[in-house]
């Protein structure tokens, strides 16, 4: 079956070749199928890397991190960051019609409407009004249309980086024409509506996503995009080594083995502002005690876990190297001895528990390796339950179980995105943990504009996350690795790890 599959792939591409030509097309591998491609409920790489070229936001990233006008031409910072007036450009959806600011205000409540069910609603609580709308307290939240081009928003508390925050995609402009008639399949071909500079051609289910340039954009692009969804890794390096994609995602244990190869040029290793964790489910037993926590944390060696891993940075601490607020000195280290001596103290027996994740090659390493130093280490039996991506994000959401592997790419460089992801009002925060005094600390530190006092801010509430409750373990900060033909010129999705295809030349 897999070599059937396989050598369809390759036929297709060589078609494609054929008659469009190699310039014009830029080629790639998503290795699962896009969860959504509705920006208020999108939560995975795979969308976000899908919605980044066919929308965009009031602002945007270049490849080193600096903040670009997006569909708003320039913005005004207000009463100390309170407010923020964005004035938008001339540009237009993918079928002509004018994008406004209500579009804007259309999207975000929609966001927050509590009907959606967005994830990411807790994105938009730093606006005023935000979180009593998506708790259904009020009707209004302090976005104002000025006219058809100026967006006045009022804030909380004053947040001098929010215009970096609207640069992502649960941000995006929506259509309420199309939503109304399409629901969260809005934007999906033939209707869909585009503002970014691709529209979404095709879409085949299991095999490939399809984009070509927009025509409607502010700053056309005439080049295609074709992104097969390969998952098994062999198939997609034998794609590459045919020459019949420019670019794949690599997984770290790979690395070593791929630089012995004749194409050892051709990886491109970066480190991203991405971390990878283990989670509890806080309100089940046995990690319902912070002693169980923290004994599954100290027995971990992360040093070992990455000798697994064949690359990353190990981690004690949650806000990544690079960021501000990074601090390496805090975190539980490795200490099998006091491991053992909390689960003694603890007084329960614990005979086994299940690790979920979903299942990748690299991802069921790092499961083997954590299950081999819980029984060495802890002598509890841990059972792996590898789950399919899709399955697994609806396990995680619906119904966290109690220990669970995850990991978090920035959404924006500011180590607030970091921090509020395990605030009690996250919706992407599956550990059932709440902790006043970690709310608080985040959300002072959002505001806080002296950056020792802000700094001292995040060192402690980075204390009480993974020293003192302990509701995930930080297990290691990833580098990225591409396989990237040399063809491919301005190839540099940064630390933010975002592939902007409009940004990419192929040459030759």
């Amino acid at each position: 079956m897999f070599k059937k599959k396989l050598s369809l792939i390759l036929m297709v591409f060589i078609l494609s070749c054929s008659e469009k030509g190699g310039k014009e097309e830029i080629s790639g591998i998503i290795g699962s199928e896009p969860p959504s491609l509705d920006p208020a409920l999108a939560t995975d790489s795979v969308s976000y890397l899908i919605l980044n070229n066919i929308m965009e936001g009031l602002t945007k990233f270049d490849e080193n991190m600096n903040l670009l006008p997006g569909l708003a031409e320039r913005w005004e910072m207000v009463d100390g960051g309170k407010k923020f007036i964005f004035y938008l450009r001339d540009a237009k959806w993918s079928d002509g019609k004018e994008i406004t600011a209500e579009d804007f205000l259309y999207g975000w409540k929609r966001l927050l409407n509590p009907k959606t069910g967005a994830e990411y609603a807790y994105f938009l609580y730093p606006v005023k009004g935000a979180m009593n709308f998506n708790t259904g307290k009020t009707s209004e939240i302090g976005v104002h249309v000025i006219d058809k081009k100026t967006l006045l928003v009022e804030l909380e508390e004053p947040i001098v980086f929010f215009p970096a925050m609207v640069a992502f995609m649960s941000t995006y402009p929506q259509r309420k024409d199309i939503v109304e008639k399409y629901g969260e399949r809005w934007l999906y071909p033939p209707h869909g509506a585009y503002c970014g500079p691709f529209v979404l051609k095709k879409w085949k289910r299991d095999y490939s996503v399809e984009l070509e340039g927009n025509p409607f954009y502010y700053k056309p692009v005439s080049k295609r995009v074709k992104l097969f969804v390969v998952s098994d890794v062999s198939s997609a390096i034998s794609l590459y080594k045919k020459k019949f994609i420019d670019y794949m995602g690599v997984p770290s244990f790979l690395i070593s083995h791929l630089k012995n190869e004749v194409f050892k040029d051709e990886i491109f290793s970066f480190p991203a502002f991405r971390g990878s964790y283990v989670g509890f489910n806080t309100k089940k037993e046995p990690f319902d005690s912070p002693l169980v926590r923290k004994a599954f944390a100290m027995a971990i060696d992360k040093e070992e876990l990455i000798k697994v891993t064949g690359s990353g940075i190990p981690a004690n601490s949650w806000i990544p190297p690079g960021m501000f607020g990074h601090n390496p000195s805090i975190g539980l280290r490795f200490d099998p001895e006091k491991a053992r001596e909390l689960i003694k103290k603890y007084g329960k027996e614990i005979k086994e528990v299940s690790l979920y994740y979903n299942y990748t090659p690299e991802n069921n390493l790092i499961a083997q390796n954590l299950q081999e130093q819980w029984m060495r280490n802890l002598g509890i039996k841990v059972k792996l339950e590898a789950m399919e991506w899709k399955a697994f994000l609806q396990t995680v959401k619906l119904s966290p179980p109690p220990l669970y592997r995850l990991g978090w790419a920035a959404d924006y460089p500011d180590p607030d995105n970091f921090m509020t992801l395990f605030t009690s009002t996250s919706g992407n925060n599956h550990t059932e943990w709440k902790n006043e005094r970690f709310d608080e600390l985040v959300r002072l530190a959002r505001s806080e504009k002296n950056p020792s006092k802000r700094e001292a801010l995040y060192n402690e509430a980075q204390k009480i996350l993974v020293e003192e409750e302990v509701p995930i373990i930080p297990l290691f900060f990833n580098t990225n690795n591409y396989l990237v033909n040399p063809c491919l010129k301005n190839f540099n999705p940064g630390a933010l790890d975002i592939i902007s295809f409009a940004f990419i030349n192929k040459e030759c």
